[in-house]
């Protein structure tokens, strides 16, 4: 897919969510375009793609010897010494940009919980379905925090994501990422600031359910 056609399709994505309120910006702030590297577009598409992980903001780059694409949301990284069908992966910028925080006792944790023994962390019964739906722990990692609120939003992190819920959101957009990507691409060729999941304050919101 040409860089062109990529570009139209996020314009039109943008302006279908900026008509149902929502403010996520899927173009990054200076306007570049990237294309998806064709080692990373099987994984983009069949991870939520665009939705899911948001625009490219670098073009392929080699870090530390690691083939990487920067996405809004993510990292995207390319391991050929990993058994075909694995070799791509999301990169652990939840833990690299946030790290760990104290654990929990598995009896303190919230009836219908997921706890992890590997990070101590549970995922909270809020945001249980949407990280079984999109994927699990091979996507996001093990959660390396509880469900907190985070300027007016419930966040938690994970090794590799950030999810979020904001209730000021429309229906079926509650439910996101954070820019982790946007945060950690320190690169001269990275575009889309310096996002991370600390917003602008917003009034606080009804928990998830």
């Amino acid at each position: 897919m040409s860089a062109h056609k990529i570009a139209l399709i996020w314009i039109a994505a943008s302006l279908v969510l900026a008509a149902c309120g929502s403010s996520t910006t899927l173009i990054p702030e200076n306007g570049e375009v990237y294309p998806v590297a064709s080692v990373f577009e099987e994984y983009y598409e069949g991870h939520g793609g665009l939705a899911m992980l948001g625009a490219a903001i670098s073009p392929e780059l080699v870090e530390n010897g690691v083939q990487v694409q920067y996405f809004e949301k993510g990292r995207l990284e390319f391991h050929p010494q990993l058994p075909e069908g694995n070799q791509v992966i999301l990169g652990n910028l939840g833990e690299t940009e946030y790290g760990p925080t104290p654990c929990v006792l598995p009896e303190s944790v919230a009836s219908g919980a997921l706890y992890f023994n590997p990070t101590c962390h549970s995922v909270s019964p809020e945001f249980r379905s949407y990280f079984l739906e999109h994927g699990g722990v091979p996507f996001f990692g093990y959660p390396l925090s509880e469900m907190h609120i985070e300027d007016g939003r419930f966040a938690q992190v994970f090794e590799r994501a950030v999810i979020v819920w904001d209730g000021n959101q429309p229906d079926g957009f509650r439910f996101s990422l954070a820019s982790v990507g946007s945060l950690a691409c320190s690169n001269a060729e990275c575009s889309g600031g310096n996002g991370g999941y600390a917003p602008a304050a917003s009034t606080p919101t009804p928990q998830p359910t």
